[in-house]
């Protein structure tokens, strides 16, 4: 085994040099010295611990190897090639099932953090390269510090709908494999964000072409429209 759990607080005698205070020992031997030294730098406070001797049954999870019990290493075909499993509990006796729910319950808060900081990773990402639109806001006369500091703001807050997707895209291709009903909503999510981008694009462009027909150079007419005055040259 590469560990042992250390629970059990070791309530040993006095040691020279150490004050025992609860269930630590603290020295001042190496406080430094001096009236500016007001948060006591070089106090050291220690705390011993050991395995719980009292209890002498253990659940140790792996691969039995003809009565011994050695490390599981995944198959190159689970796509985590290289890891292994090797795990001891001890103070009761644990089930298959309850051992793995333990386990999964561990590493449940470390998986969730590092999807919310590579979501969080890639929202920056696509916010910081929608940069250089707040610094052209800028640069408006009399308007610019006001109109940049609204344009980055919405451009931050846009920047979470290609983040979401990516993440969504990242998401779908590892879990297609392992779980594949919430792997393929995740692509399928993420193939939807694709085709509303799309086509909001394509709305845009349709839109700005409408407008490009309405206005027209100054003093073009469009065919059959009647200009709104005439110039009349009277006669005498």
């Amino acid at each position: 085994l590469r560990s042992v759990p250390l629970a059990s607080r070791i309530d040993g005698g006095g040691v020279e040099g150490w004050a025992k205070q609860g269930g630590r020992y603290v020295s001042e031997m190496w406080v430094v010295t001096g009236a500016q030294n007001k948060h006591k730098i070089g106090w050291v406070r220690v705390s011993f611990f050991s395995n719980d001797w009292g209890t002498k049954e253990v659940t140790v999870l792996g691969k039995n190897d003809a009565g011994r019990i050695m490390p599981w290493e995944a198959s190159p075909t689970w796509l985590c090639s290289g890891s292994s499993l090797f795990k001891l509990r001890m103070k009761d006796t644990w089930t298959k099932d309850a051992f793995f729910e333990d386990m999964r319950t561990e590493e449940s808060a470390m998986v969730w953090v590092c999807r919310v900081a590579g979501l969080a990773a890639l929202w920056v990402a696509f916010g910081m390269m929608a940069g250089p639109v707040s610094v052209l806001a800028d640069c408006v006369p009399g308007l610019g510090p006001k109109l940049g500091d609204a344009a980055e703001s919405v451009a931050c807050f846009l920047a979470v709908l290609p983040a979401g997707c990516c993440c969504l895209l990242v998401v779908g291709l590892v879990w297609i494999v392992l779980y594949p009903l919430f792997g393929t909503a995740a692509l399928a999510l993420f193939a939807a964000g694709c085709v509303c981008g799309v086509l909001f694009r394509k709305q845009q462009r349709r839109q700005a072409a409408d407008t490009a027909r309405c206005v027209l150079p100054l003093g073009e007419q469009r065919p059959g429209n009647t200009p709104l005055m005439r110039t009349v040259q009277a006669t005498a």
